[in-house]
């Protein structure tokens, strides 16, 4: 049996610190729906719903070596629905925000992998952890980019003939890179 030694560092969306009243469903846990969200009687701006999505990772030291994980969730305690506004539209662009933010963790973690093979014996943990982090950073930004123009292309899902597109672009890469799900 493996024994992990957990030397971790989590680093999430925000800058907070998840309390243990907030509950995470990560991307193998199962496909959006509405009970996963508040109902909310206050309209935040133009949005009829957020979806509150994120990525975070851990570095473990093993006693085989090292093991980069990450890993995407949606925090279901931060993520809300206007009463009245749910519609299988809307929930189909607001999975295609977790989608997204599923195929970036698999970018990182892809990464990440071919980084580790290719400085296979010069690895320390302090190098890796540093590196993760820049992986991270460098993703998280180009997700959040990649967010934005989703959310304007597809008009926050009101435009059927880009979110369908979208969900086709999204879904051939999360294929490709699906080795590198997070298990």
């Amino acid at each position: 049996m493996r024994h992990f030694i957990f030397i971790g560092i989590f680093i999430f969306l925000s800058q907070f610190v998840f309390s243990q009243e907030n509950e995470l469903l990560t991307y193998n846990s199962s496909v959006l729906n509405w009970t996963h969200y508040a109902k909310s009687e206050k309209p935040s701006g133009y949005q009829n719903a957020f979806t509150y999505c994120g990525i975070n990772y851990v570095v473990h030291a093993t006693t085989h070596g090292y093991l980069v994980v990450y890993e995407s969730f949606v925090d279901l305690s931060s993520s809300w629905v206007l009463r009245g506004k749910e519609s299988k539209a809307l929930l189909r662009h607001e999975q295609g925000l977790f989608d997204l933010t599923e195929l970036y963790a698999r970018k990182m973690n892809k990464q990440i992998s071919d980084y580790m093979k290719q400085q296979k014996n010069l690895l320390t943990y302090e190098t890796l952890s540093e590196m993760a982090k820049k992986i991270y950073k460098e993703q998280n930004n180009k997700l959040f980019q990649e967010q934005l123009q989703y959310n304007a292309q597809t008009n926050n899902g009101l435009n059927e003939l880009e979110q369908t597109r979208w969900e086709q672009k999204v879904n051939t890469e999360l294929t490709k890179l699906e080795s590198f799900r997070t298990k």
